[in-house]
């Protein structure tokens, strides 16, 4: 420690100097850390966390099938949505902190996002759509639409409607998050105003007048808050010590997976939760954020050793989340067309719908969103 320095001053002092070495590539949309610090735990959590929807979905298509492997084990896997919203404000948040109030930056900032989101995303729905438009009588089901339903699904508008891809629903409000943070790259003071009116909104509509109309249940839905903490716990991690990150990261995990197991069993705690959005909304976006700054806490201080699988499956978790569910349902329908349901265990079917649907996410990886984001933005991508 330097002399003169009390813990609390040295503390910052620290901070401010291996930040301050950080070197942020913002033309790969990547940040670079000090060799020992390259958020491998959030790389890894990452993945965890799209193959618990997998195995959500998975456990969801059985049920649909009237079978009940593993005793619906997995069925809180949803919750791993409410993780990522989390992720995504913080990861956003640590990222492009610096750019607030350089309008400059604005324009490779939206283009940035853009090309992260929209054209992996543009190639899974043409996959999935495809057959929709050779077959006759599904192609005129899906022109029934209207204009306006494909207008939504290529722009990821705001719709109350399923999408193509199902689960791009949380797309919609990934998109509307990018475009209101991008407000405080225009102006610092005019940002904060329209992210503080975004909470007020939050707060009035959910708690005050309840209301459940559309548009006002997108904009304002609780699941957004979740954008906000992970934006507050990246700016307060800097704070953190690693006893206190793994404070963080063991309560607030317990906390997280506890809530969501107990909200899945508990069919009383389900209504409540059901008549109350923002309770769990709040909770596991909080919880969340803890395991967050828990994880980056403790790789400031410890080198942790990169594992090629589950920093792959991380990687690919975008893809992974695109096309699982289409490619599961493709799956099951062919398990039933060839009678090999009535064959096979609840569990094996289980088993085969979970591997086929994470294997289908990595091959899209590899074959379609990473060319396409190599592309696009024109060079080698890694990381966030």
């Amino acid at each position: 420690m330097p002399r003169g320095l009390n813990r609390i001053d040295f503390d910052r002092w620290y901070w401010y100097n291996i930040f301050k070495s950080s070197i942020h590539d913002w033309e790969k949309d990547q940040l670079i850390l000090p060799e020992r610090n390259e958020l491998i735990t959030l790389e890894a959590a990452r993945g965890i966390a799209a193959v618990l929807v997998v195995l959500f979905h998975a456990n969801l298509l059985c049920n649909a099938a009237s079978l009940r492997p593993l005793d619906s084990l997995f069925a809180f896997g949803d919750s791993a949505v409410d993780f990522f919203f989390v992720l995504s404000g913080f990861i956003i948040t640590w990222v492009h902190r610096s750019h607030w109030g350089k309008p400059s930056q604005a324009g490779s900032y939206l283009w940035r996002r853009f090309a992260r989101i929209y054209p992996a995303y543009w190639a899974a729905t043409l996959i999935v759509a495809l057959p929709f438009v050779l077959i006759p009588w599904t192609r005129s089901v899906v022109l029934s639409q209207g204009t306006e339903y494909i207008a939504q699904n290529i722009l990821l508008a705001p719709t109350q409607g399923f999408l193509i891809i199902p689960p791009a629903w949380t797309l919609q409000h990934e998109v509307l998050f990018y475009v209101l943070f991008g407000a405080l790259i225009i102006s610092r003071s005019g940002g904060l105003i329209v992210i503080l009116a975004w909470i007020a909104g939050m707060f009035w509509v959910n708690i005050v007048t309840g209301c459940r109309e559309f548009p006002y249940t997108f904009v304002f839905s609780p699941l957004n808050m979740q954008f906000v903490i992970g934006m507050i716990s990246a700016l307060l991690v800097t704070r953190i010590g690693r006893l206190t990150g793994l404070i963080l990261l063991v309560f607030g995990g317990l906390w997280f997976f506890g809530l969501s197991i107990i909200q899945v069993k508990t069919h009383w705690l389900s209504n409540v939760f059901v008549s109350y959005p923002y309770g769990p909304a709040l909770m596991k976006g909080i919880s969340g954020a803890f395991m967050i700054m828990g994880m980056v806490a403790i790789e400031t201080f410890y080198h942790f050793r990169k594992l090629k699988l589950l920093s792959f499956i991380g990687t690919a978790s975008y893809s992974m989340y695109l096309v699982h569910l289409p490619c599961m349902v493709s799956c099951l329908l062919a398990l039933i067309a060839t009678g090999m349901i009535e064959r096979l265990s609840a569990e094996t079917i289980f088993a085969v719908l979970a591997i086929y649907g994470i294997a289908a996410g990595l091959v899209f990886h590899r074959i379609a969103e990473k060319p396409l984001l190599n592309f696009v933005r024109g060079g080698k991508i890694r990381g966030f």
